[in-house]
């Protein structure tokens, strides 16, 4: 089959890769093989390594990369950006020093880029220099993304001193650059500053986005803010974005959930059109910490009727549930459960903890011992649950 049309292909390619349809672009990769266009159009072979790499398919994607003849900046930062979307950022700082090792030029797209790989790996030295090239280049006043990127890379490298510097210098602050801040300030807990943001963002007309709202329902969850939540579930609900996808309806109910209010949790979760492992484990954990444990069993039952697998963090708190409640056959069918679903007990020491714990409460000591003996991974969480259980009973020698 000969390509005689390069716009038509290169647009199939884009719209594989877009769909995400790792058969269609294996199928035209092969074509294009046959072809030889790799060697021939670096243009097409940039499309195709990039599809690939959306596609999450790297190894490919190198290869591909590997056969382009003379390698291009745009070449480069699709195989830099393909490592990055992938959560590779150990593998797109070496394409970083590899590409300046061949002579090529980075630009304002390998920059974005790599400050993410720097903020996702915490590599605040190679981020520190890119942000002086940026300076010395004059392009922190021309591109807002790039701007946006050096703040979430100091932000997510605990540098937020420098990332509300690199913001004050910002020429214009959109939506993007405030929320980069906001989200900086949320992940390292001040949540005050977050809130703060938050108020002078709306203060200068900025709009929030469904990330900005996200973001700023933690921190309202981490201190209580019901009422700045309340606010956002109303702007939320009146620019109809709580069921475009499943995140911003979970930070919703979470924050419901941590700020006490469990029936409008519980509202809002049955209002959610989409709810995901995320929103029924939200609920639940909502539950079990105001010792509402009926209703977090209940919820848990529901959550498998509708098809939903519990995921670890819901085996945990419905441990906690089962353990307080004194569930005793219910913790024994979720500890087979878990080990049936390839939970393994001696690398995670959390569940092991949790069903130390579920057992001791409900007076199994001998199976919550042989829980403990099984976990290679013992911290002092793990010795603590075993000797309070042992105290609780009474039991001061083997304590």
């Amino acid at each position: 089959m000969h390509f005689e049309d390069r716009f038509s292909l290169v647009s199939l390619i884009k719209s594989f890769g877009k769909e995400k349809n790792i058969c269609k672009v294996r199928g035209i990769g092969a074509k294009i093989l046959e072809e030889d266009l790799i060697t021939k159009d670096i243009h097409v072979a940039t499309c195709l390594l990039n599809a690939y790499a959306k596609c999450g398919a790297l190894i490919e994607a190198q290869e591909i990369f590997e056969q382009i003849l003379a390698p291009d900046v745009v070449s480069w930062n699709a195989l830099i950006a393909g490592y990055v979307q992938n959560g590779l950022a150990n593998e797109a700082l070496q394409c970083f020093k590899d590409m300046k090792d061949e002579g090529v030029s980075p630009n304002v797209v390998t920059y974005t880029c790599i400050l993410k790989a720097c903020g996702i790996s915490r590599v605040l030295d190679v981020g520190a220099d890119i942000d002086t090239i940026v300076r010395e280049q004059g392009l922190l006043k021309k591109d807002l993304l790039l701007g946006s990127s050096l703040i979430s890379m100091y932000a997510n490298c605990g540098a937020m001193e420098k990332a509300r510097e690199v913001f004050g210098e910002l020429p214009v602050r959109d939506v993007v650059a405030w929320t980069a801040l906001v989200d900086g300030y949320v992940q390292h807990q001040f949540f005050d500053e977050a809130l703060n943001c938050f108020q002078e963002m709306k203060h200068e007309g900025i709009l929030p986005n469904t990330v900005t709202y996200i973001c700023i329902l933690k921190a309202c969850a981490a201190l209580g803010s019901l009422h700045l939540g309340e606010e956002i579930d109303a702007k939320v609900r009146q620019k109809g974005l709580l069921n475009k996808g499943t995140v911003l309806g979970n930070a919703l109910v979470n924050m419901y959930v941590k700020c006490g209010a469990l029936e409008k949790a519980n509202e809002l979760f049955e209002s959610l059109l989409v709810t995901d492992v995320v929103s029924w484990t939200s609920l639940i954990a909502g539950y079990v910490h105001h010792e509402m444990f009926e209703e977090a069993m209940t919820c848990f039952r529901q959550m498998q009727e509708k098809g939903v697998s519990p995921n670890l963090v819901t085996y945990i708190c419905i441990l906690k549930a089962c353990g307080i409640g004194g569930y005793l056959e219910l913790g024994k069918q979720i500890d087979t459960k878990v080990r049936k679903q390839g939970y393994i007990l001696d690398k995670d020491s959390m569940l092991g903890n949790a069903l130390i714990d579920m057992y001791m409460k409900c007076g199994a000591l001998k199976t919550a011992q042989e829980v403990f003996e099984q976990l290679e991974v013992r911290d002092v969480v793990t010795w603590n649950t075993l000797m309070t259980g042992y105290v609780q009973f009474e039991l001061g020698d083997e304590a």
